[in-house]
């Protein structure tokens, strides 16, 4: 079997040819699914009715071609100007997410949004080298023999555990 005999697909299975208006709609859908990541406001952004977005969102993402125009976008992000920009625009989404408080406001969302927040201001907990574990935040009760003791262990535990949060 020769190489373009290996390579020929069958008609019954191969991509249907588009015309340049239904490139164009797809590479639209593209544009706004980048921008967004949502293929059903992308749907809608194009000009695509309320009832029929959802639909067509799932048939354009199971195309080949749109596929494959989806990865050239990746691909063409992949800059440092556009990661950072990318970045900032996720920021203002989680910003978003942890003040809203409207119309299908979820709790859990808020929360997590301000933990990557803090995360990424480097507000999140320091992490003991040793341990693995959280430095911080807990005062170890050292085990009881007798109130004096208790006492002197108690304080060098806390003498510790105020140098590392330092």
């Amino acid at each position: 079997m020769t190489e373009v005999e290996q390579r020929h697909v069958d008609p019954l299975y191969a991509e249907k040819e588009l015309t340049d208006q239904e490139l164009l709609l797809r590479k639209l859908f593209v544009d706004r699914f980048m921008l967004h990541r949502d293929p059903c406001r992308a749907c809608l952004e194009i000009g695509i009715s309320d009832e029929y977005a959802e639909d067509f969102a799932e048939a354009f993402l199971a195309e080949g071609a749109v596929r494959r125009l989806i990865a050239q976008a990746d691909d063409v992000e992949s800059t440092k100007d556009v990661r950072a920009t990318r970045q900032n625009k996720y920021r203002a989404w989680m910003e978003n997410e942890a003040t809203y408080y409207g119309p299908g406001a979820s709790h859990g969302a808020r929360v997590t949004a301000i933990s990557n927040l803090m995360k990424i201001e480097g507000m999140d907990s320091p992490v003991d080298k040793d341990t693995g574990g959280v430095k911080g935040g807990v005062m170890i009760v050292p085990a009881m023999v007798s109130p004096d003791e208790w006492g002197e262990l108690a304080a060098k535990s806390q003498a510790v555990l105020k140098g590392d949060v330092k």
